[in-house]
C-alpha cells in the first residue's frame, strides 16, 4: 500500500516538471482523504504561489501552520507572499518564528533583512545581512542590500563600500553600479558618476532611471545637450517619469532654447496640469520676455499648485500617522494578551505584573500628556504664525517661488503685493539678507524711507560691509533731508568700492543741499572720470557750476549733455539762461 509520503512526493514531481495545475487537483484530491495533513496543504499552496495566485496560496499555508505550528517551511513560504504583496509586518512576524527555530537559515535572515528595510530598520537588516555575511554568505547580492541599508541612514562611506564589493562579486549587478552612482552624485563627483551609469546602462539597456540619473550628471557638468538625450531616453522607457520630461526643458533652458523649453514644460503640464516647477519655469521664461502680467499668472499658479502638493503631503502623512497608531494598539494589545498568558502560567507573580501593569499605565498617561502637551505647542505656534501673517501651510515651500513672484509684483510696480510676499518670506527666513535688503527696496519705492532704513539696518547688522544696503540707506537718509548720515553712508560705500560712480555722484547731491559746492563738484568730476556717458552727472555739474558762477564751465558741460541727447529740455533751458546772463 502507498504511503501519504509517498503520495506527496508523486505531487512534488509534478510540480518539478512545471505541471502547476494538475499538481493542484492532485493535492485537493489527497486532501479529501487526508484533511489534516499539513504538508498537503504546503504544497497545494506552493501551487498557488508559483501561479502567483497569493490569496489562495496564503490560505493554503495558513492551513499547514493552523495543523501543524511547526511547519516551518509553511511559515517561510508564507512570509515570501506577503513580502510580494508588502506586508512587512506579517511576513517579519513568520520569519522571526522560523529563525528562532533556525537561526543561521540563510533565505529566512535574507528575506528578514527586506523586511526590516521595508519598515525603516535599517540598522536591524543592517544586522542581519551582516550575520550571512559572517557565517560565508558573501554574495553580491547580499552585500548590495545591505549597502542600501547603509544609503538609506545616510551612510555613505559604508555604503560605497558595499556597492564596490558587490561589483565586484557579481559584475553583472546592475543596480550596484547604479547606486554606487547615485553616491558619486550626492558627492558631487558627476564624472565617476557618469561611469558608474554607463556600466548600468551596458548591463540593463532599458534601465530608465540609470538614464535619468546619468542625466542629472551630465547636466551636472553643463553638458545639455547628452543630458537633454538621457532624459528623453528615460522618458520614452518610463512615461511615469515625468521628472525626466521636466529636465529636457531645463536643459533647454539652460541653453537658451526658451521656446524648445516652453514646448517640454507644456508637455508636462498636459500630463500633470499642476506641476509646480514647469508652472515655475514657464513664469521665468515670460519675464525674460518682459511679459511681466503673464509672467505673474505663472508664478502665482506654481504657488498654488506647491501648497495643494503640500496639502496631500500632509494628508498622507496624518494616514500614515493614523496606521501607526493602529500598529501600535496592536502592539498593545498583543502585549496585554501576552501578560495574561504570563499571569496564567505564572500565578505566584501576579502581584508583580499587576504592579508592571500599573506602572505601564502610567508611562502609557504620561505619553499621552506628552502627546498634548506637543499639540498645545503646535496650536500656539499656529496662533503665533496668524499672529505675524504667516500661513504654515506654505512653509515648507520653496522660497524661490515668492521671491520671482515678489521681483514680478515690483516691475509691474504692484509694491503692496510685493511687500506681502517679502513679508512672507521674511516671517520665514528672518535673517536672509537678500530678502530684507528687497523689502527696503519696495519700502523705498513707495516713499517709506523709515521702514526702508529698518531693513537696511537689519542687513548690515548681519552683513556691515554690504554695499548695496549701504548705498540705499545713504538714498533713504538723503530722501529724509538727513544730509550727514547720509554723506557717511556715501563715503562708507565709496571706501568699500572705489568705483561706485553712483555713490560718488548722490554724495555731491549732498553737498550741494550742504552748500559744500567745491566738494559736490569733486565728487561729480570723479563720477564722470568713472563713467564718463552719464548725463545726469554732467547736468548735475553743470548746475553746480551755474550755483558758483562758473558759467563757462556750466555752459561746458550742459553742451556735453546736449550731445549725449540732443532733445534734454532741461540742459536746453539753462543753456539759454547762460547765455542770457553772459549779454
Amino acid at each position: 500500500m502507498i504511503s501519504v509520503e509517498e503520495k506527496i512526493e508523486k505531487g512534488i514531481k509534478l510540480l518539478d516538471i512545471g505541471r502547476f495545475t494538475k499538481a493542484k487537483r492532485y493535492f485537493k484530491e489527497l486532501l479529501i482523504t487526508h484533511p489534516q495533513n499539513a504538508e498537503i496543504h504546503f504544497q497545494r499552496g506552493v501551487c498557488f504561489y508559483y501561479q502567483t495566485k497569493n490569496e489562495k496560496a496564503l490560505k493554503c499555508f495558513t492551513e499547514a501552520r493552523k495543523i501543524d505550528p511547526q511547519h516551518l517551511k509553511a511559515n517561510l513560504a508564507r512570509s515570501n507572499v506577503y513580502l510580494k504583496m508588502g506586508e512587512y509586518q506579517l511576513a517579519l512576524e513568520d520569519l522571526n518564528l522560523v529563525l528562532s527555530k533556525k537561526p543561521k537559515k540563510k533565505d529566512a535572515l535574507y528575506n528578514r533583512g527586506i523586511c526590516l528595510r521595508g519598515l525603516r530598520k535599517f540598522g536591524s537588516a543592517i544586522r542581519d545581512y551582516t550575520k550571512l555575511i559572517k557565517c560565508g554568505n558573501k554574495t553580491g547580492d547580499i552585500y548590495y542590500n545591505r549597502g542600501i541599508c547603509y544609503f538609506l541612514q545616510d551612510n555613505l562611506k559604508k555604503s560605497f563600500f558595499d556597492f564596490s564589493r558587490a561589483i565586484k562579486l557579481d559584475p553583472k549587478l546592475a543596480q550596484a553600479y547604479y547606486n554606487r552612482g547615485l553616491i558619486h552624485l550626492k558627492t558631487k563627483k558627476p564624472v565617476k558618476a557618469l561611469k558608474d551609469f554607463n556600466s548600468a546602462i551596458l548591463i540593463c539597456p532599458d534601465f530608465a532611471k540609470a538614464f535619468y540619473n546619468r542625466g542629472l550628471a551630465w547636466l551636472e557638468n553643463e553638458k545639455y545637450k547628452h543630458a537633454e538625450k538621457d532624459f528623453k531616453k528615460a522618458y520614452q522607457l518610463d512615461p511615469k517619469l515625468l521628472k525626466a520630461l521636466y529636465n529636457c526643458g531645463v536643459c533647454c533652458f539652460f541653453s537658451e532654447k526658451e521656446e524648445q523649453a516652453v514646448k517640454y514644460f507644456v508637455q508636462v503640464l498636459s500630463v500633470s496640469p499642476k506641476h509646480a516647477n514647469s508652472l515655475f519655469n514657464l513664469g521665468l521664461i515670460a519675464r525674460s520676455k518682459r511679459d511681466y502680467e503673464k509672467a505673474l499668472e505663472w508664478f502665482t499658479k506654481s504657488i498654488k499648485a506647491q501648497e495643494q502638493e503640500q496639502e496631500q503631503e500632509k494628508e498622507v502623512e496624518q494616514e500614515q500617522e493614523q496606521e501607526q497608531g493602529k500598529e501600535k494598539e496592536k502592539d498593545r494589545e498583543n502585549e496585554k494578551d501576552n501578560e495574561k498568558e504570563k499571569e496564567q502560567e505564572k500565578d505566584q507573580e501576579k502581584d508583580k505584573e499587576k504592579e508592571k501593569e500599573k506602572d505601564q499605565e502610567k508611562d502609557k498617561e504620561k505619553e499621552k500628556e506628552k502627546d498634548k502637551e506637543k499639540e498645545k505647542e503646535k496650536e500656539k505656534e499656529k496662533d503665533k504664525n496668524q499672529e505675524h501673517g504667516k500661513d504654515p501651510k506654505v512653509f515648507k515651500i520653496n522660497p524661490t517661488f515668492y521671491y520671482q513672484r515678489s521681483i514680478t509684483y515690483s516691475a509691474l510696480k504692484q509694491f503692496e503685493n510685493s511687500l506681502k510676499d517679502y513679508n512672507l518670506l521674511i516671517s520665514n527666513q528672518p535673517n536672509n539678507t537678500i530678502f530684507l535688503y528687497n523689502r527696503g527696496v519696495i519700502y523705498s519705492k513707495m516713499n517709506n524711507y523709515e521702514k526702508a532704513i529698518q531693513d537696511y539696518n537689519s542687513v548690515l547688522s548681519i552683513k556691515k560691509d554690504n554695499v548695496l544696503a549701504l548705498f540705499n540707506r545713504a538714498n533713504a537718509y538723503r530722501k529724509l533731508k538727513q544730509f550727514e548720515k547720509a554723506e557717511n553712508d556715501y563715503t562708507k560705500v565709496i571706501k568699500l568700492d572705489k568705483k561706485h560712480s553712483n555713490a560718488f555722484n548722490n554724495r555731491a547731491i549732498v553737498y550741494n543741499y550742504q552748500h559744500k559746492f567745491k566738494k559736490a563738484i569733486n565728487d561729480y568730476t570723479q563720477a564722470i572720470a568713472l563713467n564718463p556717458n552719464r548725463i545726469d552727472y554732467y547736468y548735475n555739474r553743470a548746475m553746480a557750476y551755474k550755483t558758483c558762477k562758473k558759467l563757462k564751465l556750466a555752459k561746458s558741460d550742459l553742451k556735453k549733455v546736449l550731445a549725449l541727447n540732443p532733445k534734454h529740455l532741461p540742459a536746453l533751458k539753462n543753456l539759454k539762461e547762460i547765455r542770457h546772463l553772459k549779454k
